[in-house]
């Protein structure tokens, strides 16, 4: 089977939060080459997408273009620091204790001190975004093997239609080459007779 050596190949892959956009395109080379643009978030899966591309090609110079969308990256967790709250309760209740000094501490008060309840963004769900961008490799490589295909058969009509018309010429020029040596040998013996008119030769 023919591939041609340029492709592309587009998927997008959603689910309720994100969505994964890939796009892919290649020319000739002689060797695979994989050049992917990809955010800084998800670059821990340049090595498995670049490992990926070798099931789908083994030449050319391929471009994978990837984008995302995530509803959740501005969503932040609340993280509280139990054992920090422990120590801060605990230096209070000796400094009450010290100074004899009234320990007014509620929960909503305590939770105020530095550290104690931080807001920290989410962590990135590795499987979870592996699964979306693995279906969105998946299917636009499909998608751009099947590109290389459809042109590769586009080349070969193209080749075969070449060919039979040069068959053609070669089927012209083999009918006529009796005819044409004999035209040739009359123009080279005319043209001998007229050089030699006025000259006699032995």
């Amino acid at each position: 089977m023919i591939k041609s050596m340029t492709g592309f190949g587009r998927c997008e892959i959603a689910n309720e939060s994100r969505r994964v956009i890939v796009e892919m395109k290649s020319v000739n080379h002689r060797y695979l080459d994989v050049a992917i643009k990809i955010p800084k978030k998800l670059t821990l899966f340049e090595s498995p997408v670049r490992n990926l591309m070798k099931e789908y090609a083994q030449r050319g110079k391929i471009d994978i273009y990837i984008t995302y969308e995530d509803c959740t990256e501005n969503q932040v967790q609340l993280k509280y620091n139990e054992a920090l709250a422990g120590e801060y309760l605990k230096y209070m209740q000796q400094m009450s204790e010290q100074f004899e000094l009234p320990l007014d501490l509620t929960a909503r008060s305590l939770a105020r001190y530095p550290e104690i309840l931080t807001m920290e963004a989410q962590e990135l769900d590795e499987k979870e975004w592996w699964q979306l961008l693995e279906q969105a490799i998946r299917g636009a490589a499909e998608k751009f093997v099947e590109a290389r295909i459809r042109e590769g058969v586009q080349l070969r009509d193209d080749l075969l239609k070449k060919l039979d018309v040069m068959t053609g010429y070669v089927e012209q020029i083999e009918e006529r080459s009796p005819e044409i040596i004999a035209e040739y040998r009359k123009k080279l013996t005319d043209k001998v007779q007229e050089l030699l008119a006025d000259t006699q030769v032995d």
